[in-house]
């Protein structure tokens, strides 16, 4: 309770004492200033009675004034206990109002109102921002995507949590959003290039809207989306639409001007004049296909045999034989028509696009042909009688081919193999090559050629046998080779078994290199000399018989370390099989190659040995 103090007390006596001493000077001189005016004495009391209700209605106008201050007071007392008990269920958190107690002034009590709740007023200020924003970016994210808002309510405010949850929700709307927004002005792009492409303007009030929305205009709601991409796709699909026709009436109208032989300027100028796909430029090639097509009519014939001529050529190149030929009977018919330039053209088509899809079979088919005749070829070269005589390097280049051949031609087969047996997996068909399976052929090849090298062999060996021999030969002869056959079959078997061994290919060391060198050489040496001199006995020997000098024969025979045969007195025949001997012996010097040292060494030796 507050209390009034003797100071207070006795500035209340001087206040008291001074306003009575003002009131008095007032009245007097209102009572002085009414004689002079000359108010009744009544009238002058009467007014001086008032004095006192005057002063009444003054103090109570001033303690009603204070009073009101106090009430207002006491009002924001309340407010700020009724703020006090909002911000406890806004913040859901308990705050306890403070008590007014009896030595409080009423402004000191506000203050420590205000002081308590200023925390948590500047908290529910920053929540209550915060959730505006949140929700203002809702607003704009649910406008343009059309997705349901998430209310939130306002009290209790919600906490923090719940915000910052609606916050990661937003952000996962405002990519959903960005990637939308994108998608659009992408899209966009694509439906104007398109309609550019197409010369078509937009045809309904969406059509404008996609077309000239900016990005933050256009809302990219699931509706909006798939009717974008509807759009899209439509005119994707037309525009598809649109170019294969052109591009088939194109492609139609070269034909049509490479029949008509038109002259290329005029196309250059024409295609020039008419690029895209648009309506006008379809139209356009229509216009010029319907011109041709009349010029073509008139000269059906001459197209038709032009025709006839690339099909002629496609036939080839598929490798088609006459009963596939003869199949396409239009082909055979004198008749010119429309109708029979289509059926050509249709034909063409068909067989140029079948070999085309299989080209890389047809080449392999060509490529292995050549390596057959290749090798035909040089097996035939291998039986010729002259094929040691001035060849050079030819034979080991034939050799080269032999080893090329051997290695690529098992590798193209197998290729062969693998493309033929998917294509016919994938279409059920049988690959023919000159209207016979093609695998079959391969092996009916292979197998007539094995059978061919058989009977060759066969037809060498009964050669062999029904060639008669000289029993005279057998029994004058004195060298180690005496008994066997002499005769040309018999030679020629002596010398195929006696031939030395193949020539290795002289690689690696230098050490290496001079062995293998000096094993060839010392091989064909050895089998030239044993064949001259077989050669030589036996004919000797039948020198001998005819002149009956058999001793002498046999003394030429005796061929001793360090001799040398002494010449005989022989006729021409002799002479002609020296010759015949000498030629051979240069045949040999021709195999070795590239050795032309050691070569014409080994020539001399037996040289001298022949004569």
């Amino acid at each position: 309770m507050i209390g009034l103090t003797e100071d207070v007390g006795q500035l209340f006596d001087e206040v008291l004492h001074e306003i009575s001493q003002n009131v008095r000077h007032m009245m007097e001189e209102l009572w002085l200033n009414w004689s002079h005016l000359g108010v009744d004495y009544k009238t002058k009391v009467s007014n001086i009675n008032k004095l006192v209700f005057i002063e009444k209605e003054l103090h109570r106008d001033v303690i009603s004034e204070t009073r009101q201050k106090l009430k207002n007071l006491q009002s924001q007392v309340d407010k700020l206990k009724e703020e006090t008990e909002e911000l406890s269920r806004a913040l859901s958190v308990d705050i306890s109002i403070l008590d007014f107690k009896d030595d409080m002034m009423m402004i000191d009590y506000k203050e420590k109102l205000e002081d308590q709740i200023a925390g948590y007023r500047q908290q529910m200020e920053q929540r209550r921002t915060k959730m505006d924003r949140l929700l203002e970016w809702q607003r704009d994210l649910t406008d343009k995507l059309g997705v349901t808002i998430h209310e939130l309510q306002e009290i209790p405010l919600p906490a923090e949590e719940e915000l910052d949850k609606l916050k990661v929700h937003l952000e996962v709307l405002q990519a959903e959003r960005d990637k939308r927004v994108e998608l659009f002005l992408n899209t966009q792009v694509e439906i104007k290039d398109i309609m550019d492409k197409l010369q078509i303007k937009p045809q309904n009030k969406f059509e404008h809207i996609v077309v000239s929305s900016l990005s933050v205009d256009f809302k990219v709601t699931d509706l909006n989306m798939d009717r974008l991409a509807k759009l899209r796709q439509d005119l994707q699909e037309k525009y598809e639409q649109t170019n294969n026709r052109v591009l088939e009436l194109r492609e139609r109208l070269s034909k049509l001007w490479e029949c008509l032989e038109e002259d290329h300027i005029y196309c250059e100028n024409f295609l020039q004049a008419h690029q895209g796909c648009h309506p006008q430029t379809e139209m356009a090639i229509k216009e010029e296909i319907k011109r041709c097509d009349q010029i073509k009519r008139q000269k059906i014939g001459v197209f038709v045999a032009n025709v006839r001529t690339k099909i002629k050529l496609m036939w080839d190149n598929v490798m088609y034989s006459n009963q596939e030929r003869e199949e396409f009977l239009h082909y055979y018919q004198d008749i010119f028509t429309e109708d029979t330039l289509t059926l050509h053209e249709l034909y063409l088509d068909k067989i140029t696009k079948f070999y085309y899809d299989n080209k890389h079979i047809f080449e392999l088919v060509v490529t292995r042909k050549n390596l057959w005749l290749k090798m035909t070829e040089l097996e035939a070269r291998a039986t010729e009688p002259g094929r040691y005589h001035n060849r050079g390097g030819q034979l080991l280049k034939e050799e080269k081919e032999r080893k090329a051949i051997a290695s690529n031609l098992p590798k193209i087969e197998a290729t062969i193999r693998d493309l033929v047996t998917e294509y016919e997996q994938k279409t059920g068909n049988v690959f023919t090559v000159d209207g016979k399976p093609l695998l079959q052929l391969i092996q009916d090849e292979w197998e007539t050629r094995k059978a061919e090298r058989h009977n060759k062999l066969s037809a060498r060996k009964q050669n062999q046998a029904l060639t008669p021999s000289t029993p005279s030969f057998r029994s004058m002869a004195t060298s180690p080779l005496g008994k066997r056959n002499r005769t040309a079959a018999g030679l020629a078997a002596t010398a195929e078994r006696t031939r030395p061994t193949k020539r290795q290919l002289i690689t690696g060391s230098a050490t290496k290199a001079v062995t293998t060198l000096t094993s060839n050489l010392s091989a064909l040496k050895r089998s030239a000399i044993s064949t001259v001199k077989r050669r030589i006995s036996g004919r000797l020997a039948a020198r001998a018989v005819v002149d009956s000098k058999g001793d002498h024969a046999k003394r030429k025979l005796d061929y001793g370390e360090g001799k040398r045969t002494p010449k005989a007195t022989v006729n021409g025949s002799i002479l002609k099989h020296k010759r015949a001997q000498q030629t051979e012996l240069l045949q040999w010097s021709g195999d070795i190659g590239g050795l032309s040292v050691i070569s014409k060494e080994l020539y001399q030796d037996l040289q001298l040995f022949i004569a």
